[in-house]
């Protein structure tokens, strides 16, 4: 079985950057739904190869720089083109002109409606066109516009920042005296985005229950009831799905720094395979992403449990007795995941015996 994945489908998009995973988190006014940047507002059941085959990328830039020319404060036709640009940047002589180009249409976008930033359309391309932006503008040697991008990208919901140590793109600004104090700016602006966003998924309600009866992809039960006790994620994906296996190495890290503090963590895929079929597919992904819990293929009956479960990955977080305190739609990035998880455990602390193993 097979749910719509979130990602950025408008248009074509699977937003694109410096070659890196998309991995992109709201700051705190997007909280409070629970939502994540980098994800679209719409879904689709068709993947974004089959719907490249009928999309014509010029035609479409062309019909858009058209009502563009009639409508310049157009935001919607303004993130369109942006959106559009960014996807289709590897396929131009000159990807970091592209990524530009993009920004530029975002930075229009502001201008002409400030109140937009604060919308999910917005974030779901701002903060990678801006990480973007700042990576052409480091390669152009441009330091102090390059580290403006890199702050706009951070307000805007992109979060990877450890790879800003790694980035070759980014090689001339990390050489720059500037530098030092900026990335640890940087590092407190986004734990601060991230406590406010962990503090906005805590507040809700989750009024809703799962339980699950399975046999993992290895023929073994997994059922809810033996994580009694245990702080638990549960993990809905599919191995067909870029951002829910983009936030696998981060979940696996996280199954084994807090095992023995009682923490678990069990995979339920949607898959279109079924059966042996599907199992095989599982194992495969386990073994290659180093996965290091339980993952079963869900039923419908399960999924049927979740309410507004529109697209993968969505996590669950549930305390040691059993209740949901947090939910994120979308992929989830190794600092609010950390601080969800270091959360729960430090508010339901584990019995005697309660963490060991």
């Amino acid at each position: 079985m097979r749910i719509a994945v979130f990602g950025s489908i408008l248009l074509l998009s699977a937003v694109v950057g410096c070659g890196k995973a998309n991995n992109q988190v709201p700051p705190s006014n997007q909280a409070a739904t629970g939502t994540q940047a980098g994800q679209a507002s719409a879904t689709m059941e068709d993947s974004a190869e089959s719907y490249a085959d009928e999309f014509d990328p010029a035609r479409r830039e062309q019909e858009l720089l058209t009502k563009l020319e009639q409508s310049p404060k157009d935001t919607t036709v303004l993130l369109a083109l942006a959106n559009l640009t960014q996807t289709l940047a590897r396929t131009t002589d000159d990807e970091y002109a592209a990524f530009k180009k993009s920004a530029g249409y975002v930075h229009q976008a502001m201008e002409a409606n400030p109140e937009i930033a604060k919308t999910d359309e917005f974030l779901q391309i701002a903060g990678e066109a801006f990480y973007n932006e700042a990576c052409a503008f480091s390669r152009e040697n441009q330091i102090e516009q390059s580290l403006k991008s890199l702050t706009l990208a951070v307000d805007h919901g992109w979060t990877n920042l450890s790879h800003l140590s790694n980035d070759p793109d980014l090689e001339h600004v990390r050489q720059s005296p500037l530098y030092a104090a900026f990335d640890e700016a940087l590092q407190d602006k986004r734990r601060a985005h991230v406590e406010a966003t962990v503090e906005a998924l805590f507040a809700q309600t989750y009024d809703f229950a799962v339980d699950f009866d399975l046999k993992d992809c290895d023929g073994q039960p997994v059922k809810m009831k033996d994580f009694a006790g245990k702080v638990l994620l549960v993990n809905v994906w599919g191995t067909w799905c870029p951002p829910c296996r983009r936030e696998l190495p981060d979940l696996a890290a996280a199954a084994e720094k807090y095992k023995s503090q009682g923490f678990e963590i069990v995979g339920l895929n949607t898959e279109s395979e079924t059966g042996d079929e599907a199992n095989e597919l599982i194992r495969k992904r386990k073994k290659e992403f180093g996965i290091n819990y339980p993952c079963a293929l869900v039923s419908e009956e399960t999924l049927s449990q979740i309410p507004n479960l529109n697209g993968v990955p969505t996590s669950i977080f549930f305390n040691r007795e059993g209740k949901i305190l947090a939910r994120v739609v979308g992929m989830i990035d190794k600092m609010t995941l950390e601080m969800i998880i270091e959360r729960l455990l430090k508010e339901s602390p584990a019995a005697t015996d309660g963490a060991k193993n």
